[in-house]
C-alpha cells in the first residue's frame, strides 16, 4: 500500500505539472494517456460496474454499503485521493466523481424536450430546476448527484414511453452532438464555443439554438 501511494504521489506531481504548462507546446506534446495506468484503470472500470448498474434513484442504505466495500479497497491499496486521479482515464474520474455525489444524495430530475432542440430545452429546464447545484455545499458537490431521466415528445402528441439507460444515453449523444454542431448541420460552428480565461477554456452557451 505504501509503495503505491508513494507511485500515485510521483504521478500526481508529475500530472500537476502538466498542468502548470498550460497550452505551451511541452504539455502539447506529451497526450494524457501518457499518465493513465492500465491496472487502476481497470480497478475502476470493475467499481463502475458495481456502482452504475442501478437505472433508478440510489438506495441510501445500499449504495453506502458498496461504497464502503470501496473505501475499504482504497485503503488496502493505498489509492490516495486526489493522487488516484492522475493515473486513471476519464471514465475512470468520472466514476470518482459519481461516487462522491452519490454518497451525498442521489435525486431525480426528469426532463422533457425534442431531439432537434435537446440541448436548448433541457438547459433551461436545469437552470429553472430545484435540482440546480446550489452554493455553500459540501465539498462544493451541491445537492449531491442528480440522475436525469429524459423523455422525448412523440410527433402524435404526448412523450415517447421507455425510462433508463437507453433514453439517457440518447439524450447525452445528442446534447453532445447539438454542442458541437449545432442542430447536426455539418461544418457549422460548435453551439458552445470555447473561449481562453486566463489560460484554460471555457464552454460559452449562446442563448438559444441556430437560427432561433
Amino acid at each position: 500500500a505504501e509503495a503505491c501511494a508513494a507511485l500515485l504521489a510521483m504521478l500526481s506531481a508529475s500530472w500537476e505539472a502538466r498542468l502548470g504548462l498550460g497550452h505551451s507546446v511541452s504539455a502539447a506534446i506529451t497526450p494524457e494517456s501518457a499518465w493513465e495506468n492500465r491496472s487502476a484503470c481497470r480497478l475502476l472500470s470493475l467499481l463502475s460496474l458495481a456502482l452504475c448498474k442501478t437505472v433508478a434513484v440510489e438506495d441510501e442504505r445500499s449504495f453506502g454499503l458498496r461504497l464502503d466495500a470501496w473505501r475499504v479497497a482504497e485503503r488496502a491499496f493505498g489509492l490516495a485521493r486526489p493522487a488516484l486521479c492522475a493515473a486513471v482515464d476519464a471514465a475512470g474520474k468520472a466514476t470518482l466523481l459519481y461516487a462522491d455525489v452519490c454518497a451525498i444524495a442521489d435525486i431525480k430530475l426528469r426532463l422533457e424536450c425534442e431531439r432537434p432542440s435537446a440541448l436548448w430545452e433541457t438547459r433551461a429546464q436545469w437552470e429553472a430546476s430545484a435540482q440546480r447545484v446550489g452554493a455553500g455545499s459540501p465539498r462544493g458537490l451541491g445537492s449531491g448527484s442528480v440522475k436525469l431521466f429524459p423523455q422525448f415528445r412523440s410527433t402524435g402528441g404526448g412523450v415517447e414511453h421507455g425510462d433508463g439507460h437507453g433514453p439517457r444515453k440518447e439524450f447525452f449523444v445528442l446534447v453532445g452532438e447539438q454542442m458541437l454542431q449545432g442542430q447536426r448541420a455539418p461544418h457549422s460552428p460548435a453551439s458552445f464555443p470555447a473561449k481562453g480565461d486566463g489560460g484554460q477554456p471555457k464552454l460559452v452557451p449562446p442563448p438559444g439554438p441556430p437560427g432561433a
